[in-house]
């Protein structure tokens, strides 16, 4: 598992998408949109990083946009 710096609980944003079993496109579309955002962003090197608390949400995410819901729909059913 590949960390960054001080924020070694967090995963950089490669890795988190691997681990939700998303592309890195789709977890920047959903970062975009307010659907998730990253836990922190690293203010010199500007990676985004994830918490792996934030990964059932992405799964959540994932599934519903592969069964076709729109993303707002998305939004008010995983809040």
């Amino acid at each position: 598992m590949q960390t960054c710096g001080v924020e070694s609980k967090h995963l950089l944003a490669g890795e988190f998408a691997a681990a939700a079993r998303l592309s890195p496109k789709a977890l920047r579309l959903y970062a975009e949109q307010g659907l998730l955002l990253p836990a922190s962003v690293d203010p010199s090197t500007g990676y985004r990083l994830y918490s792996p608390d934030q990964l059932p949400r992405a799964r959540l995410i994932g599934r519903l946009r592969r069964l076709g819901l729109p993303l707002a729909r998305i939004g008010l059913l995983a809040d």
